[in-house]
């Protein structure tokens, strides 16, 4: 069966948090044959690339998560996907054990863990910007985290860490004091209604589904192709376990 897309529905934003690394976000993407693991902050914007040179399984992640955790504290909620190595037991015991909330987004609905997505492509324009000048990413990643967020007159790294950072740009000593920056959650979250505002003026609701319902089921996003499936269960808010004529299970919204 062949047709275009369901209907984009209303968007749901996340809540800005009250503080740096209350909420982060997590995701793998592969660039040039190399892997890399993006942590973002949902306060701040501001970010942390790790490269995964041998592996990106559960133990490699927690690793990495562990390390950021001692530098920043344990977050309140980390959201990531719903693949490898998030969704597996190991990585529920880690989040058990340090005490976070673990949410998830489904699969081919990149909507859902926007925040993440958008970190990733400044993390792949930093990275590619590197490679084509020979650049150090480092620094460039430095000079990233100091610029200042449009409409915020304050840059991701004054948001998270209260302070400038030194950077290869000369500048003033006074202005790398500490420096508490007010009103980030008040004025992100008036940002955030307006670009909701904006994009809902085109998208429509769809009625939520039942357990036992069979639904048309598109693998994946960019397919014509449709299949029909049962719903199993609700997961999420507008996210469904379901499953396939063959027995396969999926999860999508």
């Amino acid at each position: 069966m062949y047709q275009s897309s369901q209907p984009k529905e209303p968007l749901i934003s996340h809540g800005i948090p009250q503080r740096p690394w209350g909420k982060i976000g997590c995701d793998l993407f592969t660039l040039g044959n190399h892997d890399y693991l993006c942590t973002v902050d949902y306060y701040s914007d501001y970010f942390e690339i790790d490269p995964l040179p041998g592996s990106k399984d559960g133990t490699t992640i927690i690793k990495k998560l562990k390390k950021h955790y001692s530098n920043h504290g344990i977050p309140d909620t980390l959201q990531s996907d719903n693949g490898p190595p998030f969704n597996s037991r190991q990585f529920e015991n880690f989040a058990t054990q340090y005490g976070f909330d673990h949410t998830t987004s489904s699969p081919e609905y990149p909507q859902s863990n926007g925040k993440v997505k958008n970190t990733v492509k400044i993390a792949k324009l930093l990275i590619n910007k590197t490679q084509h000048t020979l650049g150090d990413f480092y620094l460039n990643l430095l000079n990233w985290r100091n610029t200042p967020t449009e409409g915020l007159n304050s840059s991701p790294a004054q948001q998270f860490l209260g302070r400038r950072t030194k950077t290869d740009i000369s500048v003033a000593s006074k202005l790398l004091q500490p420096k508490i920056i007010r009103d980030v959650a008040f004025k992100k979250t008036k940002k955030q209604a307006k670009q909701s505002f904006y994009y809902n003026r085109n998208a429509a609701p769809l009625p939520p589904l039942s357990e036992g319902e069979t639904v048309q089921f598109q693998q994946k996003r960019n397919s014509k192709v449709w299949q029909k499936v049962q719903v199993q269960k609700q997961v999420g808010m507008r996210s469904y376990q379901i499953i396939t004529e063959d027995g396969c299970e999926y999860r999508r919204n």
